[in-house]
């Protein structure tokens, strides 16, 4: 059998797995990965260790082909030629920018091949804009391996990262990364602006609902913001005219009304979009308010369901957690930790744009949803 005839078998009979492997092949090609670390690392040197065979081993474990960074690199050290310490010592100096690169980048020619793709999709969130979803992740508390560790009573957080979710292509198109595991999202609002481009909608908890990020993004981004409503954040404001009963909606019965706050001289008028849950949260709450700047013809039920779409990223972080290994609790170094989560991240993009594939192969926008709802890639 020539190797043009195994190819076509393989086209024919596991068409996934290939396709999927091809990806892999081109997106962790050692040409890609080391010009990748070549454009954006800083003081860090590739030294005799390329940037390349470490991406290999962590796609290894964030693909949970092996179970641990030394279970992947006794499968690559006769390529390595060098000892697991400098895998190691490696992985804990990749530059925080390298590892963002590696998730954006990807994520951009990942989109593109979305674009491309022939058949049913998906309907988008919101009808006419481009829609960004985030969310703040603690890495998970590691193991007290290093040294500097080895006195702490509690779990060493490693990092904190605010992937942010294209929910129509679902994919992770960035991410905010912070070497502090106890990062307060609201410190790394000023990074999250950055990136809020003309015409966007970002979709949030109340976390991200503060005065500044809501009066830049409405003002100075001419953007719009979809966020829950968080009275430490908002705690003053001022109605304007009466609340209205609009219907009902998923869950509960729906209300809007007109709100006035002010920032630093600036006014923003909102509208408060009140959902009144036939269920309380696991929490307790009884009613949910989410907060927007959208205009009017964006009714307000729609606005409800694209705040309902929250789930799309964490499903993301389910995925992130249990089918891949995303988080590796022997791993204390911060950057370590964080390229780790990042390669997971790329690695989630790439089997969720496989997902889209299958779905316009079937021809069945129904057979997409479907698997975009199982709990396992």
């Amino acid at each position: 059998m020539t190797v043009d005839e195994l190819l076509d078998r393989f086209k024919n009979e596991c068409p996934v797995a290939m396709g999927t492997r091809l990806m892999l092949n081109h997106l962790l090609s050692d040409e890609r990965m080391d010009t990748l670390f070549a454009t954006h690392a800083g003081s860090q040197r590739c030294g005799e260790l390329l940037f390349s065979s470490v991406a290999d081993i962590m796609a290894c474990v964030a693909l949970n082909i092996k179970p641990s960074v030394n279970a992947a690199y006794k499968k690559h050290k006769e390529k390595l030629k060098v000892s697991v310490t400098s895998v190691y010592n490696k992985l804990q100096g990749i530059e925080t920018q390298v590892s963002r690169a590696l998730v954006s980048e990807t994520a951009a020619e990942l989109s593109q091949l979305w674009d491309h793709l022939e058949g049913p999709k998906p309907p988008p969130v919101l009808s006419g804009y481009k829609t960004r979803i985030i969310d703040g992740n603690h890495l998970a508390g590691t193991e007290h391996r290093i040294k500097e560790l080895r006195n702490l009573g509690a779990a060493a957080l490693p990092g904190t990262t605010i992937p942010i979710l294209d929910p129509d292509k679902k994919l992770l198109v960035d991410v905010i990364l912070s070497r502090d595991g106890h990062a307060n999202e609201a410190t790394l609002h000023p990074e999250i602006l950055e990136l809020v481009e003309k015409g966007e909608v970002w979709i949030g908890d109340r976390h991200f609902a503060s005065q500044k990020m809501m009066t830049t993004i409405a003002l100075d981004k001419k953007a719009f913001f979809v966020f829950r409503h968080s009275k430490a954040l908002l705690p003053n404001w001022e109605p304007q005219g009466e609340r209205r009963e609009i219907g009902r909606c998923d869950g509960g019965t729906l209300y809007e009304q007109k709100i006035a706050f002010t920032y630093q001289g600036l006014a923003i008028c909102p509208r408060r979009i009140t959902i009144e849950l036939d269920t309380p949260t696991r929490k307790g709450d009884t009613a949910v308010h989410v907060l927007t700047n959208l205009p009017q013809r964006v009714s307000a039920k729609h606005v409800a369901n694209a705040y309902r779409k929250r789930w799309n990223i964490e499903t993301a972080f389910q995925h992130l957690a249990t089918t891949l290994n995303s988080e590796i609790n022997t791993l204390g170094y911060p950057q370590a930790a964080l390229f780790s989560f990042c390669m997971s991240m790329m690695m989630y993009n790439l089997i969720s744009v496989m997902k889209t594939s299958i779905g316009c192969a079937a021809g069945d926008a129904d057979f997409f949803q479907l698997l975009c709802s199982q709990r396992r890639l």
